[in-house]
């Protein structure tokens, strides 16, 4: 209803929101308009002249747009304030609106950022579903066409959720998305199956599972679905010949060298139009009747002939004098294999293919030249550059059907192309009688004919033996009018044509038996118009016995004769002689004088028959012809029963109305003969090549069998055949083939029973009742037989049983037949026929007749029994049994069944321990999966009376008890680990509700017997409470992980079900004493800690408080609470770091929530109850902090850094176990990154805390790479001390590892008095010693750094650490290692301690410097190694210098800020940093450092000179550093100290550093003197390549020594003889100025007074 507007403008409605789908793209032309794509979805507003005015759902846009271009859908309420949009009314939109948002976040943000191998696969389906969405959208599609693709859509979803982790959706067979509550759990789960396997078998095809997949399975149950068209649509012909021409379109198979079907011609004009077609868009035809095996042809190709109509010549002028002949002009061929497979598509999207004209250079090729297409042997041919251009699609089912639902394509009148050759199925009423007779070829040339080669043409016609010319009888090709005489292709100058075209004829019954099919060939010359003789062929259509003519290839013999027998040609002249080249040839003597024979005179001729009319044998054509002959009546029966069945089939209507009439009228003399001809028809429809045609068989019963009294004489000849078998002491196959036939028999029984009684007033019911069960009685008696030869009959009779049950329940009562068949299954005998008496029961339960109460009732005490023994006989028939029982209890769920209170009571009494047994044995996954299903299935059936009744049965409560705990216990086994798929969520869901529900009807019981009678068992109770958080910690209820569509739809459907089991846990708890707790103290712990960690705040706050009441209840009872605390410890540590559950909102409810009850309880706060929440909410933190670490090598720093924590935490706590645990995790990862010796350090401290004892160890020995397995303290000990030492020989740390080795040695030596273990002990002593000696080892520097920054890791944030370097890793390299562990950080530029304002700043950021280790001093340990560098070990303090500018520029007002940072731990240690401790910090006077730079330069030359004077490799260090000191003082670097602080005017200002300025003028001249130290050994030890650079020094020495050390200069200045000898020559010296920015450079004398302790500023 539209309310009026301004401007014209119409409001389309107020109260709902119209919505509307694009059925074609609008592209916008102005500034009002909206663009629109197909598909999208629009709110219409208001309407103007075929204009709307809308919102563009999809952004929101407003504009307007076309009417035409919108398909209006159903109206719903709206408020377009809102921001949700209108929902779809389609279900399946519905589905995909909640499913492809879910998939564009994981494709964004999991599958593309990981570059998953899914990725493209996904974005293929997705990309399909919204085209098939569009599709949908349009509503321009069939409804077949919308369920197909559907099925496709919904596969792609499937696979799609499968695919990304996300819940399987339960589908029906039309693949709608269905509520769990609508359905039986045992339909839910073959749902859920029947999904699964799917996707499966979607991915082993490569997910090319295609619409025709679901489109077969229906077809399997359809048969009239095997029945397949090819529609064929012409778009365009390029190919015109010159003049008028036609194109034949036909099919044709390779490998049978054959054409299946009619020929579809296309005529043209001369000026290239299509004539009597209505235009070129409507050139189309049906090829039908195709069946199952031409969809599976490997070859077949569409075939295309071009046939000119004109003269001889192409270039011969057309005039209407000159004759019109069908010539050979071009071919192509186009291979269709497959496209009867593909998927049906909208005409406009239908592709189209191209087929390539060839023309035959010699015409006599013309009739194989397809074939030589095919083989691709084109040589001989020359290409037209012109192409046909079609399209095909595939239509599946009646013919009749498909132009009803595909309207569209049906429109106008369409040429049907019929098959050649019966259709796989032929439905009664389907009547043909099409004769197709081919021209093959001709050999007209006659021996003596000299002449040249004739150009032949045939005509063909159907004449009757009174020499009538049937008219438009012959049909040259489907869309052409019919004509009387046909004119074959004229191929040029040849007397032995191939023509290889093949007409129908259309002769009527009443003249099919006297008609036949006449030949003439004659030469058509260019020349003139008459001809002189022509050729004579016939062939009669009809055997000489009667009969159809049979399929074959004729050799016809050729007559000449004269032309002036054309116009009179009588029959009676040629019909006498024999036609066949198999039959003898009557000489031309004997011929009349116009005509002439001869054996060379040849015609080929195939015909091909598909008549259901006309048959071409023999035997059932005298019997269907039977009352002609009445005597030879039981030989025609018998005659029956010997045809081919493919020829029964055929004609199957009239065969079975010729037996029934004969059984009606011949009943005593033929009726069990007739009887068995009905049995063997039955049988042959029974065979799988012949199974197409029971859809025929069961159109003819409910269509044309009309029998009315037919049912006595069947029933008569049932029993008769029944009673012989019965009495037979012999396999009989007949007897055998009676039983299997049953479903037909009765068919025909009932169905006459049911048309007698619409025609008889007077019904005599008992009498046909009493037949009936005379029949069944007949049955038992064969059944009841326990005789080995008769088990073939007894297990056909019990298989085929079950067939006529709906037919029988047409005339019996359910409750009558339902007593019939409980006295069938109690009389065969037991351990016989299992399988068969499976099936039966199968079917019974399938069956309508299980719907029925009164059905029930009777048959399910005899079913359950039965099933019970059935059960016990094996796997193979216990997984039948299953699948039985859930056919019956899906049934049980219905509403439409009646009451099934009582049938329910039977089965849980039955096998309700059964399938719980089944379910906790854990057999077979499948088994196991079905049981679950059909116990939570019959749970769901049973209510709260079917409970106590069950409990009562038992004989007393400790029976019941027992039962209860191993109920609980299944229950436990099931939810812990279950049988179903982890994306069955809905089948889980609902799984879980229900045993929730029976889990409160099941304790009702129990906790009435507590309160009332005291009864407790700690066993069972202790199972009740664990099946309440098992079901509440199931992964499938953990809603937060779906979509919040998915979790509400949940939430609406079943609640909250971890809620309510909660609070089912802390109202069991509360009904306890303390007494009855402490039974749960501390075992339930960690029971009660899962289901608290669980994503609900509600669950949290019902059980968290449980903790506090079981530390209350322990320290109520032993007067502290150390078991819960131990407990708890390990518990967490397991559930938050292995399980990963909790987080840090639960961090602040546990702290909160126990915080709060603690102070409640007086005795909890006198009893350090606050400390103990402290200690769980701070270990709570440590592990979340370790979990919450990303995996990868750049994160390693921070998990190392939390896992020293929970070490720290676990050794204060004096939890070994957990501390030793961590020690490992800690030593892998240094393993994983090479850091051997923080791994030895870590795996020491274990180490230290084993004994050398040989006492068994506590707990089992953790694992780690390459540690033996230990059964002792002292075997562990010693084996960790081993690769300790291996460790630190491979991180060259030897001074850590000696130590270990004496201890080592101690125990071989003292104690265990293994001597021959301590050779190798002493011998690696040995080794490491010589390595400290000999070795240079690289020194590793040190850096402190920072972290500050709200982003910087909790643990790590605000603090300060000292990190020792890898080996060579200097301050860049650092820095980078830094950015790659912490890529979202940034490097403070300064070294100052940065504002308070970074420590919350938004952000992370690392400030670092380098510094330099305080090691301790040893003076003897220097001296032994003077010349070596020592690396820095066990080193707890480091210094950071960094100069500060006072009072003006230079050195002497250059002073040192010295910070000094203090750690706990001595690097190196488990950690290659370690947390800064304390620091202070120190300003040194620019005199002071001077002091100790000369100090520590001196001290370095002394070093290097005793290095080379013992070791002449060490000559380049040497060289290096004198070279440096002497050229930095040529340079001034002495001169800078001299003019800073040894004057005058600085011992005047700073008087109190008098002594200073003499210790350094000191130590200058002690540098001079060492110096020359130096270049004594220098110029001992170098070799002569080194010369120059020694006389450099020498001069430059002399001059420092003359300036600064006078008095020794002429001592020095003497001439010194050197001798050289081989050395390693310098391959760098680096020669450079005195640092003046405070670096150290090691080649340089570092004198100005920021060089303190060669450390570097950043």
């Amino acid at each position: 209803m539209t309310e009026s507007g301004g401007d014209g403008w119409r409001v389309v409605s107020t109260q709902n929101c119209v919505l509307g789908s694009v059925i074609h793209d609008f592209n916008a032309t102005s500034l009002s308009h909206l663009s629109l794509q197909l598909g999208d979805s629009v709110h219409i507003l208001e309407e103007c002249g075929g204009w709307y005015r809308g919102t563009l759902l999809k952004n929101r846009l407003t504009g307007i747009f076309p009417a035409s271009f919108i398909h209006l859908r159903t109206a719903a309420p709206l408020s377009l304030g809102t921001k949700d949009a209108p929902h779809s009314l389609d279900p399946f939109d519905q589905e995909l609106s909640i499913v492809l948002p879910q998939w564009r976040h994981l494709l964004l943000h999991k599958y593309y950022v990981e570059r998953h191998e899914h990725f493209g696969k996904l974005h293929e389906a997705v990309m399909e579903v919204l085209s098939i969405r569009k599709q949908l959208q349009t509503r321009s599609l069939s409804l077949d066409e919308q369920r197909k693709i559907r099925h496709r859509a919904a596969y792609l979803v499937d696979w799609g959720n499968k695919t990304m982790s996300l819940p399987l959706t339960p589908r029906n067979d039309a693949k709608e998305v269905i509520d769990e509550r609508s359905v039986s759990l045992v339909d839910l789960y073959r749902m859920h199956q029947q999904a699964a396997q799917e996707v499966v078998k979607g991915d082993a095809a490569g997910r090319k599972v295609s619409v025709m997949t679901t489109s077969a399975n229906r077809r399997g149950t359809d048969v009239t679905e095997k029945l397949h068209h090819l529609y064929f649509r012409l778009c365009n012909f390029e190919g015109l010949a010159q003049g008028e021409c036609e194109l034949h379109v036909s099919l044709y198979d390779v490998r049978d060298d054959m054409f299946f079907s009619e020929r579809y011609v296309v005529k043209y004009d001369k000026n290239g139009e299509p004539t009597g077609y209505g235009g070129a868009d409507n050139i189309r035809c049906i090829f039908s009747d195709l069946s199952t095996f031409d969809l599976q042809r490997k070859e077949a190709y569409l075939v295309f002939h071009v046939i000119r109509i004109g003269d001889m010549m192409v270039d011969h002028k057309v005039s209407k004098e000159v004759n019109l002949y069908r010539r050979p002009y071009a071919c192509a061929v186009f291979p269709i294999e497959g496209m009867l497979h593909k998927q049906l598509v909208p005409q406009s999207e239908a592709e189209v293919h191209t087929s390539e004209l060839f023309q035959c250079s010699s015409e006599h090729d013309f009739y194989n030249m397809h074939l030589s297409l095919i083989k691709k042997q084109t040589g001989s041919f020359k290409s037209l550059l012109s192409r046909v251009h079609f399209s095909v699609q595939p239509f599946h089912g009646l013919l009749s059907t498909v132009r009803e639902v595909y309207p569209y394509l049906f429109q106008k009148s369409i040429p049907v192309c019929r098959k050649l050759g019966f259709p796989e199925v032929m439905m009664p009423g389907d009547t043909r009688n099409d004769i197709y007779v081919s021209l093959v070829s001709g050999d007209f040339k006659l021996k003596d004919n000299k002449t040249a080669e004739k150009n032949m043409e045939c005509q063909v016609s159907v004449i009757l033996s009174d020499g009538t010319l049937l008219t438009d009888c012959i049909s040259p090709g489907t869309s052409l009018d019919n004509v009387s005489v046909y004119k074959s292709l004229v191929v040029r100058h040849t007397n032995t044509p191939q023509w290889g075209e093949t007409i129908k004829l259309d002769i009527s019954l009443e003249k099919f038996h006297s008609a036949h099919v006449r030949f003439c060939a004659f030469h058509r010359s260019t020349n003139k118009k008459g001809f002189n003789s022509f050729m004579l062929a016939f062939m009669p259509l009809i055997h000489a016995k009667g009969m159809a003519l049979a399929d074959d290839e004729y050799s016809l013999i050729v007559y000449k004769c004269d032309a002036s027998l054309l116009g009179n040609l009588d029959p009676s002249h040629y019909l006498h002689l024999p036609w066949n080249g198999s039959d003898e040839l009557i000489p031309s003597s004997a011929l009349p004088r116009t005509m002439a024979s001869s054996k060379i005179l040849r015609m080929k001729a195939r015909t091909v028959i598909c008549s259901t009319k006309l048959t071409q044998n023999y035997d059932l054509m005298m019997f269907l012809k039977w009352r002609q002959c009445p005597d030879l009546l039981r030989e025609s029966l018998q005659g029956l029963m010997a045809i081919s069945g493919y020829e029964v089939v055929k004609f199957l209507q009239d065969t079975l109305d010729a037996l029934f009439a004969i059984l009606s009228e011949h009943s005593e003399q033929c009726g069990q003969l007739v009887f068995q001809c009905l049995v063997y028809i039955i049988k042959l429809l029974n065979e799988t090549k012949f199974e197409n045609f029971r859809s025929v068989l069961d159109s003819y019963i409910e269509n044309h069998f009309s029998g009315v009294e037919l049912y006595l004489n069947l029933i008569h000849e049932l029993r008769q055949s029944l009673h012989s078998a019965h009495e037979s002491t012999a396999v009989d196959q007949r007897y055998i083939r009676t039983v299997q036939s049953l479903q037909y028999i009765f068919r025909f029984i009932v169905t006459s029973r049911l048309l007698h009684a619409r025609t008889e007033k007077q019904q005599d019911d008992a009498s046909f009742r009493n037949d009936l069960i005379g029949v069944f009685d007949s049955f038992v008696a064969i059944l009841e037989q326990d005789k080995s030869n008769n088990t073939a009959l007894q297990a056909a009779l019990l298989q085929s049983f079950p067939t006529i049950f709906q037919e029988v329940l047409q005339v019996l009562q359910p409750a009558d037949f339902s007593r019939v068949i409980q006295r069938i299954l109690d009389c065969v005998p037991s351990n016989r026929l299992n399988n068969q008496k499976l099936h039966c029961i199968s079917r019974i339960v399938s069956n309508d007749l299980w719907h029925h109460e009164s059905a029930r009732t009777i048959l399910l005490p005899t079913i359950t029994h039965q099933l019970k023994s059935l059960m016990q006989q094996g796997e193979l028939e216990a997984a039948k049994c299953l699948d039985i029982h859930g056919d019956i209890l899906r049934v049980l769920k219905r509403n439409d069944v009646g009451a099934v209170s009582g049938n329910v009571t039977v089965l849980a009494k039955s096998f309700l321990l059964t399938f719980m047994r089944y379910v906790g044995q854990r057999g077979k996954l499948t088994q196991t999966a079905t049981a679950a299903t059909l116990f939570s299935s019959l749970l769901d059936l049973m209510n709260e009376s079917h409970y106590r009744q069950f409990l009562d049965d038992f004989e007393g409560w400790e029976k019941a008890e027992e039962f209860l705990t191993e109920c609980f216990g299944s229950f436990c086994k099931f939810l812990t680990k279950s049988p179903f798929a982890e994306d069955w969520t809905s089948m889980q869901v609902a799984v879980t509700s229900v045993f929730l529900r029976a889990a409160k009807s099941l304790s009702a019981p129990m906790q009435e017997q507590l309160h009332q009678h005291g009864k407790f068992s700690v066993e069972l109770w202790r199972s009740l409470l664990t099946l309440y958080c098992d079901l509440a910690c199931v992964p499938a209820l953990q809603f937060e992980t779906l979509s919040t569509a998915q979790h509400n739809n949940y939430l609406t459907k079943y609640g909250d079900i971890r809620v309510e089991a909660s609070k089912e846990v802390v109202s069991l708890w509360q009904q306890l004493g303390m007494t009855r707790k402490m039974s749960f103290v501390p075992s339930l712990c960690g029971t009660f800690l899962k289901i608290s960690l669980l994503k609900q705040c509600e669950v949290r706050k019902l059980v968290i408080p449980l903790f506090v009441d079981m530390i209350s209840c322990e320290l109520a009872t032993t007067g502290d609470f150390q078991q819960m605390v131990s407990e708890l410890v390990d518990k967490l540590d397991d559930l938050v770091s292995v399980q990963e559950m909790g987080d840090n909102e639960y961090k602040e409810h546990m702290h909160t929530i126990m915080e709060e009850c603690c102070q409640r309880n007086p005795a909890l706060r006198a009893a350090d109850g606050m400390e103990f929440v402290d200690y769980s909410t701070t270990l709570l933190e440590r592990l979340l902090d370790l979990r919450n670490i990303p995996d990868g090598d750049e994160h390693i720093i921070q998990r190392m850094q939390a896992i020293v924590n929970l070490m720290q935490y676990y050794k204060q706590m004096q939890r070994e176990a957990m501390y030793i645990r961590y020690i490992y995790r800690l030593a892998k990862l240094h393993l994983k990154v090479h850091n051997y010796a923080e791994a030895a350090f870590t795996l020491l401290r274990h180490a230290k805390i084993l004994k050398w004892e040989d006492v068994p160890l506590v707990g089992e020995q953790c694992d780690f790479p390459d540690l033996p397995a230990a059964k002792t303290e002292l075997e562990l000990k010693i084996h960790l001390y081993k690769m300790i030492i291996d460790y630190f020989d491979k991180a060259k740390v030897y001074e850590e590892a000696i130590p270990l080795c004496k201890e080592l040695a101690e125990q071989y030596e003292l104690v265990t008095f293994q001597y021959r273990d301590l050779i190798p002990i002493y011998r690696r002593i040995a080794d490491l010693f010589s390595k400290i000696v000999d070795e240079v080892r690289p020194i590793n520097e040190f850096f402190r750094v920072g972290f500050y920054g709200t982003k910087a890791p909790s643990f790590m944030k605000g603090k300060q650490y000292i990190f020792r370097g890898r080996e060579f890793q200097h301050v860049s390299d650092f820095t980078h290692y830094l950015l790659e562990s912490f890529p979202s950080a940034s490097i403070l530029k300064f070294n100052t301690e940065p504002d308070a304002e970074y420590e919350y700043k938004e952000g992370m950021f690392i400030q670092l410097a380098k510094v330099e280790p305080n090691s301790p001093s040893n003076e003897l340990l220097q001296a032994a190694m003077a010349g070596s560098q020592l690396p820095a070990f066990n080193v707890d303090s480091f210094t950071l210098n960094r100069p500060v500018q006072k009072g003006g520029k230079g050195f002497s007002n250059m002073w040192i800020e010295r910070t000094v940072y203090t750690t706990d731990m001595t690097l190196p240690s488990i950690l290659h940093w370690v947390p800064v401790n304390h620091r202070h910090t120190v300003e040194i006077s620019p005199l002071s450092n001077a002091v100790e730079s000369m100090v520590m330069k001196n001290r370095e030359i002394r070093e290097r000179t005793t290095g080379a004077e013992n070791n002449s490799e060490q000559l380049n260090p040497l060289s290096m550093i004198l070279n440096g000191v002497i050229d930095a003082a040529v340079m001034g670097g002495l001169a800078v100290y001299e003019e800073a602080f040894l004057t005058k005017e600085y011992l005047a200002g700073h008087p109190d550093e008098e002594k200073s300025v003499e210790r350094l003028k000191e130590l200058i001249k002690e540098q001079v003197s060492v110096l020359g130290d130096g270049l004594t050994v220098h110029a001992r030890i170098a070799p002569p390549d080194v010369r120059p650079l020694h006389d450099k020094m020498e001069s430059g020495y002399a001059d420092m020594q003359q300036k600064y050390c006078p008095e020794s200069a002429a001592v020095r200045a003497r001439a010194v003889t050197m001798s050289f000898s081989p050395s390693p020559s310098l391959t760098s010296l680096d020669v450079t100025k005195p640092a003046t920015n405070g670096t150290d450079n090691s080649s340089s004398l570092v004198v100005s007074p920021s060089s303190a302790r060669r450390s570097t500023v950043s």
